[in-house]
């Protein structure tokens, strides 16, 4: 396609702008700067693109794009990089560590080492496997529940703000709410997804049916679940179902523990659980935020190559298992 074709009329000039849009109304403009603009009229050449930031605006050009016939073509340079994906100052340090191919040329020398001296190597680098994974896009931390469990009140709390509506109606919430949340502090802060979800109960009809069918997709899908009970209701039967499919790194909140409580949660939950009387406790805030990052474990330092992508994790898994049938 050529070049005139995205900045206009106004070529040969290198420097130019594009108006992106997404669901048909225009919200932010692109800087685009042509570094290496072939004298020929040759289709090699290299275009710039300055945003504004934000996973919106990444999404809107590559729409733009797409609907102009370009074609999005894997690169060993922006795979390491990953600049669209630098969504918190620790993203932005571990993605630099793997400037210039770094983690390309690494995999890339792994088949030719010894698989004595290899196998510390591929152990050392599945280590941080789990941040990989939550660095390279910002997880899902999903709040479910039954109703009036406190879970769009924990949401406004969370976020200081109020986002969603709280009632005492079942039912209010019927849509899947997200908005960024920082985990961590300072350089070591990460950003999740935490999403507020519509209440499991077994007698929802029509559109509440259809949410708590939206809801139980978004557990299925969720990095952590968070799950909010209330200590005067006990759980229903599609609760402890959806409970019963999840990973055990899920947290468990059973709210109003100072009401008088129809059930034992020691007897009916899998595992412990944090206790909360009070359903805008920036305590419970605290601790959950903790129990997260204590999952995870420990940073990467400065300078460690992590596997962000889905595939680079499981060549590092193809390789163990090799060294482990030896």
């Amino acid at each position: 396609m050529p070049l005139r074709d995205l900045l206009g009329e106004s070529l040969p000039t290198t420097v130019g702008a594009l108006q992106l849009a997404r669901h048909s109304f225009a919200f932010d403009e692109a800087l685009c700067w042509c570094r290496a603009l072939p004298a020929d009229g040759s289709p090699d050449y290299t275009i710039e693109v300055h945003l504004h930031g934000g996973f919106g605006v990444a999404a809107a050009l590559r729409d733009f794009l797409a609907a102009r016939a370009w074609q999005e073509v894997p690169s060993i340079l922006h795979e390491d990089l990953d600049l669209l994906q630098a969504t918190s100052p620790l993203a932005a340090r571990i993605f630099s560590a793997r400037r210039d191919g770094a983690w390309h040329a690494a995999l890339q020398q792994l088949p030719s080492v010894a698989a004595a001296d290899r196998v510390p190597i591929v152990t050392a680098l599945q280590h941080w496997n789990a941040w990989g994974q939550v660095l390279a896009e910002p997880p899902m931390v999903l709040l479910a529940g039954p109703p009036n469990a406190g879970k769009s009140t924990l949401f406004n709390a969370w976020l200081q703000e109020r986002r969603v509506t709280a009632s005492a109606a079942a039912g209010t919430t019927r849509d899947l709410i997200s908005a960024p949340c920082q985990l961590g502090v300072g350089a070591e802060a990460f950003v999740v997804k935490l999403v507020d979800s519509a209440g499991l109960w077994e007698q929802a009809r029509g559109v509440d049916q259809a949410a708590v069918a939206m809801s139980l997709a978004a557990i299925a899908s969720a990095w952590r679940v968070i799950w909010l009970l209330d200590a005067a209701t006990p759980p229903s039967k599609t609760l402890l179902k959806a409970l019963a499919t999840r990973c055990p790194e899920d947290l468990l909140v059973v709210n109003r523990m100072d009401l008088e409580a129809t059930w034992n949660p020691q007897k009916i939950l899998p595992r412990a659980f944090f206790k909360n009387q009070s359903r805008q406790s920036p305590q419970l805030i605290t601790a959950l935020e903790g129990a997260l990052l204590r999952q995870l474990g420990p940073p990467p330092p400065v300078g460690q190559l992590v596997a962000v992508h889905a595939a680079e994790r499981l060549e590092l898994q193809a390789l163990a298992a090799t060294d482990s049938r030896r």
